[in-house]
């Protein structure tokens, strides 16, 4: 039964999506938190523990913005800009970057209605919404409509660890690069939104063999079927 290839072209379009018109059977469980929490590494083992339990899993890929700003880098500095938010404008670059992000998630689409199955994500519409936050863009209220037909997760789970933690372990990761004032701006604006208050908090600066502990006691507490 346990498929991490699972097929999800074959139920719902994705006009009946974003009218709502799909029964959801599927289990949802999504992974959040700032960048260099190591999401990446939980969600292989929240999948492990998934499979080994004999239920399939789909975990759509999260697309990367590396592509998208490099390209628009060097079109803004060949266009003689300084970067690509003096030629965007902040509200389009969220806006685009939003975009990127929305057509990555909807590929859950046609995975709602199956059965036996988990949905897996690393990231959730919570990110984008603090992101607009943060940045101050205008039109997070477009946003936060783009964003709203994407179904409650039975379980979130936001690997907590410090901006400032955070910060040091993306530059010791060096692959890429943060401002540790936009981290601790995103971290506020994860907690200040409304759906914060059903998140499941996880110690993400203990060792990863505790904080796998931990996501699986709340995985366990949430789908008791659910065994090591």
């Amino acid at each position: 039964m346990a498929n991490k290839s699972l097929d999800v072209l074959s139920t719902i379009s994705i006009e009946d999506f974003i009218e709502s018109k799909y029964n959801k059977k599927a289990y949802l469980i999504v992974l959040i938190g700032l960048d260099g929490v190591g999401k990446s590494t939980q969600i292989k083992y929240i999948q492990d523990i998934i499979t080994k339990n004999n239920y399939s899993v789909f975990t759509p890929i999260n697309e990367s913005l590396k592509p998208y700003k490099a390209l628009f880098e060097k079109i803004s500095l060949e266009a003689g800009y300084d970067n690509r938010l003096d030629l965007l404008g902040l509200e389009t670059d969220q806006l685009l970057i939003s975009l990127i992000k929305w057509n990555s998630m909807v590929k859950i689409a046609n995975a709602l209605d199956k059965e036996n199955t988990f949905i897996v994500m690393d990231r959730y519409t919570y990110c984008f919404l603090a992101s607009a936050k943060c940045r101050g863009a205008k039109n997070e209220s477009l946003i936060n409509r783009m964003f709203e037909f994407f179904p409650k997760p039975d379980l979130t789970l936001f690997l907590d660890v410090p901006p400032k933690e955070a910060f040091n372990r993306i530059n010791k990761r060096g692959t890429d690069s943060m401002e540790l004032s936009f981290l601790e701006k995103h971290y506020s604006a994860y907690m200040d939104l409304q759906e914060a208050k059903n998140f499941e908090f996880i110690d993400g600066t203990k060792s990863i063999e505790e904080v796998r502990l931990e996501i699986y006691k709340r995985i366990n507490r949430y789908f008791p079927f659910i065994k090591i």
